[in-house]
Formats: structure tokens, sequence, C-alpha cells
């Protein structure tokens, strides 16, 4: 445990202000963050634990697409697709499609949910992996750690998977190696 004096630091940029003030005395302390204004802002990000288990639950049932790492920008709702979905299922379905929660918003408001990884019927490993990326880019380690089990449990999976392709069939492992030529 380390113990630390009161420090403020002030940033102050073209279009931001910011003021940081540390005070790890404890290790359940947070720190504290003063956005522009003086809106405090406490670990304001935390794990939707409901999400993360409903997204177990459809990577047991095979409810995966296993995309490449960039895709998600083609493969997630659009704001329409989202705001049918909601229309039709309400926010606390929506809510399950997100790792992600911002305690800052009201409960029936998009903004609230952060860290989306599907696209309201799969699991995406390219939506997994964004979220992952991003939640530690923000350091919401939660959300990183979460999003980290659930892309090695796609793995996994997509493993099982394909060991059964192989027996089911008997297909032959292919070596990915060259052959040697002989000289004749």
């Amino acid at each position: 445990m380390l113990k630390w004096d009161a420090r403020l630091i002030e940033l102050n940029g073209p279009s931001v202000a910011c003021k940081i003030q540390r005070l790890p005395t404890h290790e359940n302390q947070k720190s504290r963050i003063m956005i522009g204004s003086g809106q405090e802002r406490i670990n304001a990000v935390k794990l939707n634990v409901g999400a993360f288990e409903y997204a177990k639950t459809l990577i047991k049932q095979g409810h995966i697409v296993a995309d490449g790492r960039g895709a998600w920008s083609e493969h997630h709702p659009s704001a329409v697709a989202e705001n049918e979905f909601i229309r039709l299922h309400g926010f606390g379905e929506y809510a399950k499609w997100h790792l992600g929660i911002d305690d800052r918003y009201a409960e029936n408001t998009k903004r609230r949910y952060k860290f989306p990884y599907g696209d309201f019927k799969n699991v995406h490993r390219c939506g997994v992996v964004a979220a992952q990326s991003r939640a530690g880019q923000h350091k919401y380690y939660e959300v990183e750690n979460a999003a980290a089990q659930l892309k090695a449990m796609i793995a996994m999976t997509m493993e099982a998977h394909a060991q059964r392709w192989i027996h089911r069939f008997r297909l032959p492992l292919i070596s990915m190696s060259r052959p040697s030529r002989k000289h004749q």
C-alpha cells in the first residue's frame, strides 16, 4: 500500500480543461477526475455482469461469428437497428449486449451502455476484440478482462468445433509446411 500526498494537476488545452486529484492512501480509494465544469467521475464505467454472463451463455450455445479483428466497423448494429431493437425489446434487453455500464447516465438512455459485442443475435469476435481494446485504452480493466475471457472462450469453442468436424468426417490433418522434394 502506497501513501501519496494529495496532488492536483491542472491540464488546460485549447478545448478541454481537466483537473486530476489523486489521493491513493488506501487500496479501495479511487482516483477522482474533475471534468470541465467540475463534473466528478469516479470509475463511471463498470462491468455489466449480466451482459458478461449472457455473452458466455451465447458463446456456449454456439451463437458466434468468428470474424476478423477489423470487421466490427462493418458488423456492428446501426443506430436504426439499435433503436428498432430497443423499441421491440426495451432497454433491459439492449443492456445485455453491452459489457460496460456508465452510471452517470439514466437507465433508459443509449449513452449508459458501452462496449457492444454483438449484433443482437450473435457474439462477434471482432466486437469482443474492439471492446477489449477500447476498454484497455480508457483503463476500464474489469471490462477489458471480461472481453479477454470472452475472446478466449470463442477461441476454445471454435477449436472444439473444428476438432468435431475433423473427427466426424475423418478429415486428414493438413500440414502447412512444404513437402520436401527428392532429387532423382
